[in-house]
């Protein structure tokens, strides 16, 4: 599990000359797990599953399946 806590003002210009001003400050939990297996010599699978708990939303949570092939 992992806090992440940030206070970062930003601005940048575009173009045009508009200026965009961004701040913001926020105490967030972020937290997963996941497991994985290899199929045969070649196929390496993922399944991983995580939670944020951002103050803007109610809940976001992700579900990843991923897949890569092993040339060795």
């Amino acid at each position: 599990m992992s806090a992440i806590s940030s206070t970062r003002p930003s601005s940048s210009s575009c173009r045009g000359g508009d200026r965009i001003e961004v701040s913001s400050s926020q105490d967030s939990i972020t937290f997963g797990a996941g497991v994985g297996t290899l199929l045969g010599r070649h196929i390496n699978l993922r399944l991983e599953y995580e939670r944020l708990d951002p103050d803007e939303f109610d809940d976001a949570d992700a579900l990843w399946l991923t897949a890569a092939w092993r040339f060795l």
